[in-house]
């Protein structure tokens, strides 16, 4: 597969090349596009600039001449424009480049204009009739030809005249915007050979990235070649490592196996002659203190066993023979078994073992034996770091919610949060030096998470340095079963049900 991926990535630089090829072609392309878009980007911007610019300006003198004549009313009578008037229109014309400009009534009718031709006429204009009477000032650039050029831009404008409420007439004033329009045209030149320019400087950065990404596509694709045959022998080197790695570890499980099965047998001779010493059911063995040694051998060689058998039991785990045998448990008989089990290594170290449980627990679907392994684990572990003084708490309680809940909590000498991945691993152990002062494996913890993960459970790791370890184990709320189930096998619960779902896919 790797073989297969240098192949892909050589080939993919051999094609580089004429694809940049064409990838410079395009650029070329959107270059030409983009100047284009500048073009009329450009003068679009310019047309919407002299547009604003030229309505305003035409308003505001339609707007100034509707509010500073003094005989507004008399024009729009029809009764002529007084000298003050004149001068007005007069200066005003001057001032804002007017060309001409009208004066309407209420209908309509031109009853004044620059021009004479114009009085008498009527605006039938869709927007003078729309927007004008209903007060509404409008205005918009046309291009005339009879202002004495051959082309000349002009803003013609219209005002509303408003009084006590009404329309009263309207004011129409054209307004010559050319030296604006050739002004924004010129500024508009210039932009566009500004942004030409950056275009250029920008296409010739790009050309030379191009270039210098040739080059090194080139240059890359060379070295994958030469490299290619190193990176196969080590991909094959890779493989013959893995699987010599497997083959150890289906070694070593396999010993374990094989040495856990080989010790048990004469462990059990040990622990039980030790233990018809201990007890004397022969006969008297003449001293006291042979019935202690016998029952250290016999107290050595039950501790002995119960390493071999975890040990044995991380052998099926990881050869994937372990199995669950599960039954509806009584949590409360297997607390009791568990606590009494480690009673008297608890009482003998002065530590407080107790447990603190719901009055009405239920029954849980579960491995009764594996069950027990879990809690004696866990407990072994609390009251093995616990010192003299300190105690151990079991707390058990139940949620539809929730599932079983399981709390180990002591006052030992804890862990940093750096410490308890560690403790979870197999043959992990905190205190890992030769000198160490806590014996054991490092499989109780790893086991009994183990174990609840194969219930479909969690284990979790609470604990502050010399403060002490909260472990909760939680099963899942489909294990729960009704104390009224006991012995109803041919009408199985939901917890039943769920339960042979579950297995069905494992």
């Amino acid at each position: 597969m790797k073989q297969t991926t240098n192949n892909q990535v050589t080939n993919s630089v051999r094609r580089s090349v004429p694809r940049d090829v064409t990838l410079m072609a395009t650029c070329g392309a959107i270059v030409l596009i983009a100047l284009l878009a500048c073009w009329f980007g450009v003068r679009w911007a310019q047309t919407e600039i002299l547009k604003y610019e030229a309505e305003e300006s035409a308003r505001s003198w339609a707007l100034f001449l509707s509010k500073d004549l003094p005989d507004l009313p008399d024009i729009l009578a029809g009764h002529g424009l007084s000298a003050q008037s004149k001068r007005i229109i007069g200066s005003a014309t001057n001032a804002g480049n007017i060309f001409r400009y009208k004066f309407f009534d209420a209908d309509g009718l031109i009853v004044y204009a620059s021009r004479a031709k114009d009085i008498g006429k009527t605006n039938t204009k869709s927007y003078f009739l729309d927007l004008v009477r209903h007060g509404v000032s409008f205005a918009k650039i046309e291009y005339e030809e009879d202002f004495g050029k051959d082309r000349t831009a002009v803003s013609e404008a219209y005002v509303p005249i408003m009084g006590g409420g009404r329309f009263l007439g309207a004011i129409e004033v054209y307004v010559d915007i050319s030296d604006r329009e050739a002004a924004l045209q010129h500024l508009g030149t210039i932009a566009f050979f500004s942004l030409l320019s950056l275009l250029t400087l920008l296409c010739i950065a790009v050309s030379s990235l191009v270039t210098r990404h040739i080059f090194l596509l080139k240059s890359i694709g060379t070295k994958l070649e030469d490299r290619q045959s190193d990176l196969v022998q080590l991909n094959e080197n890779l493989l013959t490592a893995k699987l010599a790695a497997e083959n150890a570890n289906t070694a070593k499980s396999q010993f374990l196996a094989t040495m856990s099965h080989e010790l048990r047998t004469p462990l059990n001779a040990i622990i039980g002659f030790s233990e018809v010493m201990e007890q004397e059911l022969l006969g008297p063995l003449g001293k006291p203190v042979y019935r202690e040694y016998a029952k250290d051998i016999q107290n050595s060689g039950q501790n002995l066993l119960a390493q071999i058998n975890k040990v044995l039991d991380l052998s099926k785990i990881e050869s994937g023979h372990d199995e669950l045998f599960e039954e509806k448990v009584d949590i409360k008989a297997a607390i009791a078994w568990s606590i009494g089990l480690l009673q008297q290594e608890a009482d003998k170290n002065g530590i407080e073992l107790m447990s603190n449980l719901e009055e009405a627990l239920p029954l849980l679907l579960a491995d009764e034996q594996k069950l027990r392994q879990i809690l004696t684990n866990l407990l072994s572990n609390s009251v093995k770091f616990t010192p003299t003084n300190g105690s151990v708490t079991l707390k058990v309680w139940c949620q539809p919610e929730d599932g079983y809940v399981f709390q180990i909590i002591d006052t030992g000498i804890g862990m940093t949060a750096n410490e308890i991945p560690k403790a979870l691993m197999k043959f992990g152990q905190v205190d890992s030096d030769l000198s160490r002062k806590y014996e054991g494996t490092g499989l109780g913890l790893p086991l009994a998470k183990t174990f609840v993960e194969q219930h479909g459970g969690s284990l979790g790791v609470q604990s502050i340095p010399g403060q002490g370890t909260t472990i909760t184990v939680r099963f899942p709320a489909w294990r729960i079963c009704r104390r009224s189930d006991i012995g109803d096998e041919a009408n199985p619960t939901p917890a039943n049900d769920i339960k042979r779902s579950h297995l069905n896919m494992a």
